[in-house]
């Protein structure tokens, strides 16, 4: 009998080591791919016209590997798990009329699209695509049905596959499995206050040299969009719900003053959060997917638009903890959230109130009201309770939060959102 239960031990721990090796070997990649081309699709009096998608041939690993599309297809256990399509729309007649891509008989979900960046989940094709290696499996941008009349110019080259797979081989990091140097992110880390650590991370992971310009971060201001201004002292033009014309405060930035100085910095256009909601681009992915799989169709730097109770509000995706080289064994208390969205913004953080109400003390200001929050990073969950730490502000409100290499990690709550909208800067 101590024989047979010695026997069904050892075949439970030898299934047990298989079922590790199958996982480990199973680990998911994100890549992007560029494609060439560009053009018309639609219905022109000429007749239908559609947009060949050319995804480049190869790509680079983490390491500098070079790959081929071909050597993907053949890893073991190759599996497409996700495919998303980001283009940018140049010029556009009929609203109503929706377009797909296909690939062979495999094709997207039919969407609308406006002037600027489309978002699209294009799994279907891109699977068929790469996982049957067949000569009429093309890639084509065409429209759903239609009246004449009705027709999209996608700009060239502007077409990229984001691609998420899995595989039973060991592999080394994809881009997006790790956070690379990226000018927009060069420019929003640099907002936030000295040793910040997914500032330092930042730096670690990806040799960036971005360093904090403003040793106790920049402060909230509300109606703050320049600068140059940061750290003086001001009365409000426009009342908030902490924020009052009678009162003196710190100067710094709001929301969108933060999103659009970095974009300026980065010589990119301003942009405006009510357009970005009122395109509603990514709305349906955002609003109706697990934020733990955003990382499959956002990338550092795109911004999410939100619709918050009485007002708007941007935050500028940066990655994940994992991206940013923490794992299980590193986060401490964060380990939960590791695959949850971090997003950088400027907003209420009920820590900077005490950091800058020392700062006004030892700058001897008199009559200056501390700011009730500024450039933070946070981690968006569905619901703020599940942190394990609560930190109250002097306005009354609490705020969830988890310790981070000894610094705060604020929650952002998406269950205070009404609408989210995507607006892609690359």
């Amino acid at each position: 009998m101590k024989h047979h239960c010695k026997g069904l031990l050892f075949l439970v721990f030898l299934l047990l080591v298989l079922a590790c090796a199958c996982s480990a070997g199973a680990e998911s990649h994100t890549l992007y791919l560029r494609c060439e081309g560009g053009g018309t699709a639609g219905i022109t009096r000429a007749g239908k016209s559609e947009i060949p998608l050319l995804p480049r041939s190869s790509f680079r690993d983490a390491d500098g590997r070079e790959w081929t599309v071909e050597q993907l297809r053949s890893l073991p256990g190759f599996r497409v798990e996700s495919a998303f399509l980001r283009f940018n729309v140049s010029d556009l007649q009929g609203r109503k009329q929706k377009y797909a891509l296909t690939c062979g008989a495999a094709v997207s979900r039919p969407l609308p699209v406006y002037w600027g960046r489309a978002l699209w989940d294009v799994t279907a094709p891109v699977s068929a695509w790469l996982e049957h290696d067949a000569p009429d499996t093309e890639l084509v941008i065409r429209a759903a049905g239609g009246k004449s009349g009705r027709w999209m110019s996608v700009e060239e080259r502007s077409a990229c596959l984001q691609i998420t797979f899995s595989s039973e081989e060991e592999l080394p990091c994809f881009p997006l499995d790790r956070v690379e140097e990226e000018t927009l992110l060069d420019f929003a880390l640099r907002f936030l206050e000295a040793d910040h650590p997914v500032l330092r991370h930042y730096d670690e992971v990806s040799g960036s040299l971005a360093v904090a310009e403003w040793p106790l971060g920049v402060p909230y201001y509300f109606g703050g969009v320049n600068a140059e201004k940061i750290l003086h002292r001001f009365y409000p033009r426009q009342s908030s719900r902490y924020y009052r014309p009678d009162r003196l405060y710190l100067c710094g930035l709001d929301c969108s003053g933060f999103i659009n100085l970095v974009l300026q910095d980065a010589l990119m256009e301003p942009v405006e959060i009510s357009a970005v909601l009122n395109a509603e681009q990514g709305s349906p992915l955002l609003n109706g997917t697990d934020p733990a799989l955003w990382s499959r169709f956002l990338m550092p730097g795109d911004l999410i638009a939100m619709n918050h109770g009485d007002f708007n509000h941007v935050v500028m995706y940066l990655g994940t903890l994992r991206t940013f080289g923490w794992d299980e064994s590193a986060a401490g208390e964060a380990g939960p959230v590791l695959d949850m969205p971090l997003v950088i913004h400027c907003g209420e953080n009920p820590f900077y109130y005490e950091r800058y109400r020392q700062y006004i003390a030892d700058q001897g200001y008199a009559n200056t009201y501390p700011p009730d929050g500024g450039v933070t990073v946070s981690v968006l969950l569905p619901r703020a309770d599940a942190a394990p730490r609560t930190e109250t502000a002097p306005w009354g409100k609490a705020y969830g939060w988890y310790l981070l290499d000894g610094s705060p990690l604020l929650v952002f709550s998406l269950a205070d959102c009404g609408s989210l909208a995507w607006y892609g800067t690359r």
